[in-house]
């Protein structure tokens, strides 16, 4: 499937007769939608998250964890603290580009609510009408997103299981230098 979608991706692994196990989906952000749960376990936050993790772990299944963009940075996170088998990345950024509004962001998020986006780069333009973009970020959730990426690059060093990085060189929102950081 070439949707680009981290949703179609566990879907297909969750229907795959080959894939030996379980695909795994840490919701994380509002919308998502359950899919058929014989297929796959949702992992939420904390104690359901270890639960799941649990589960998989006493029926003997190698545990994978993957993440596309900021969902990367906090898969990477995510396998700092906890035992897994490999972590997958997509996409994922190392830092916010260097602006320097960021730091007053503190103080202008109460009068500046949403910043847009820009335009999307999607290539493919089938995977494009089936997705849904977002035109416009809240101020306050790129505060919290510097945050969980200065965390990430502060526990990057006790990442030691395999990692897998994939990275568009037409990727418009992440640059691939990301990868040079990671």
């Amino acid at each position: 499937d070439e949707s680009g979608s981290i949703t179609n991706l566990r879907e297909a692994l969750g229907k795959d007769p080959n894939a030996g196990g379980r695909a795994l989906g840490l919701v994380d952000f509002i919308g998502t939608q359950a899919l058929d749960p014989t297929n796959y376990v949702t992992l939420g936050t904390g104690s359901s998250a270890k639960a799941g993790l649990g589960m998989l772990r006493s029926a003997g299944k190698q545990v994978f964890i993957m993440g596309l963009s900021m969902g990367g940075a906090l898969a990477l996170l995510t396998a700092a603290h906890t035992p897994f088998n490999a972590v997958v990345l997509f996409s994922t950024p190392y830092a916010l580009p260097k602006d320097p509004r960021l730091p007053l962001l503190r103080v202008l998020y109460p009068f500046i609510p949403m910043v847009g986006k820009g335009e999307a780069d999607w290539h493919n333009q089938e995977a494009a009408a089936d997705h849904l973009e977002y035109l416009s970020l809240p101020t306050r959730s790129l505060m919290e997103l510097d945050k969980l990426l200065q965390q990430m690059r502060t526990d990057l060093p006790k990442v030691t299981i395999p990692t897998l990085f994939v990275q568009s060189h037409q990727d418009k929102t992440i640059p691939p230098e990301s990868l040079d950081f990671l």
